[in-house]
């Protein structure tokens, strides 16, 4: 079975800092996505989740959400997704109906994927013995080591699909979201994992906890250098090699949809800003020393500290 794997969506109606019609953007996008599900004849595909941007419903038009919906009706093959942190409210699964995404679920045209294998069907609602899969997702809330799923079918492959951070060794990111290790997923027996959440795409080695898939975000709403200079990929997986090929979507440089000017007057704001607290911090230290100490702590040859001692009490005079 082919599937094609996205990251991170975040669908909103406008970014503070782009400058570009963002629907347009994503409409392009996903162009580029659906007719690559065509070209590599997928059969399925899976979102890791922050489908849309803000976690407040009232942020998120209902326009935007009738656009989201119409666009993945175009969708050549059938749409699953797990949940992100943007998708809920306080972190807690339980808000999701009332949500952007929880309409789109109930739309029918993302399927959800919890903490429950499931067995997914292609869009001719068939499913072949060659390409049984076992699917289950992992929501940003959820706590892995309270998970424990039946024993894998003979003859299956199991994919999760996650949107949490995961390393070789488990701690936690600036001390508050939990980092979970690859060893902490063994219990779960992926064949595959495809995860989101830090919207970074690269490679990481297999560990024997599955072959692990990172797209990285579809789309680029900072101004941070590594966001800017982030390229956008999808990642096509066939199950049956096993191997997954990532893709690379046409995006504009960030100088073309993105306020940099302003980032630089910002900038050099910041900097002078800077500069001008440096002042009043040496004439603070200034003032708490005579000049004659001030004298004596410069690095000078002692000849030209008692010239400049001298000066400075001619001057007094």
């Amino acid at each position: 079975m082919k599937i094609m794997c996205v990251g991170d969506i975040h669908f909103a109606d406008a970014f503070t800092h782009r400058t570009d019609n963002v629907r347009n953007t994503f409409e392009k996008k996903w162009e580029q996505i659906f007719e690559l599900c065509r070209k590599k004849e997928c059969q399925l595909m899976l979102l890791t989740g922050d489908i849309f941007h803000h976690k407040h419903p009232l942020r998120t038009s209902h326009s935007l959400v009738q656009f989201v919906i119409q666009l993945f009706k175009k969708s050549p093959v059938p749409i699953y997704s797990t949940v992100g942190n943007h998708d809920i409210q306080h972190n807690d699964i339980k808000t999701l109906q009332k949500q952007p995404l929880g309409v789109l679920m109930q739309s029918g045209v993302i399927k959800p994927l919890l903490c429950t294998l499931m067995h997914p069907k292609t869009a001719d609602g068939s499913i072949s013995v060659k390409d049984a899969i076992e699917l289950f997702g992992i929501s940003y809330s959820a706590d892995l080591s309270q998970i424990h799923l039946p024993p894998k079918k003979k003859g299956f492959k199991r994919i999760g699909v996650f949107h949490t951070f995961m390393d070789w060794a488990s701690g936690t990111f600036y001390g508050a979201e939990k980092v979970w290790s690859f060893q902490e997923l063994k219990h779960l027996d992926c064949d595959f994992i495809l995860n989101g959440h830090d919207h970074q795409h690269y490679e990481i080695a297999n560990d024997n906890t599955g072959i692990i898939i990172r797209p990285g975000a579809l789309i680029r709403y900072s101004r941070n250098e590594v966001d800017l200079k982030r390229k956008i990929y999808v990642a096509v997986l066939n199950t049956e090699r096993p191997e997954h090929i990532y893709y690379e979507l046409k995006a504009a440089p960030a100088e073309q949809i993105f306020d940099l000017a302003t980032q630089v007057i910002q900038k050099k704001e910041k900097e002078e800003v800077s500069d001008f607290v440096q002042v009043l911090e040496n004439i603070k230290h200034f003032k708490q020393k005579s000049l004659s100490e001030e004298i004596e702590g410069m690095d000078l040859p002692p000849d030209v500290k008692t010239e400049l001692e001298g000066y400075i009490e001619s001057v007094k005079k």
